[in-house]
């Protein structure tokens, strides 16, 4: 007799349904988070398959430059 198992989310799918929540997300929230320390390619990926997610460039607070902040907008028509 098989178990059924069931399939724990992708970090694109855990990432994604942190931004359909209406939160944004860093990359340090995202590593701390999702142990995930590719950010910016799962958003790539989600914006090729159709989703709208904005860029928010935020000033850094511990030193000079700036990081990303992402947000759903929707889905892109």
């Amino acid at each position: 007799m098989q178990k059924h198992r069931t399939k724990k989310p992708t970090k694109k799918q855990m990432i994604l349904e942190h931004l359909l929540s209406g939160r944004t997300l860093t990359q340090l929230e995202c590593t701390n988070l999702y142990h995930c320390t590719r950010l910016s390619s799962a958003i790539h990926e989600l914006r090729k398959a159709g989703h709208d997610i904005e860029t928010i460039k935020c000033k850094n607070t511990e030193s000079d430059g700036t990081h990303g902040k992402y947000r759903y907008i929707g889905v892109a028509s």
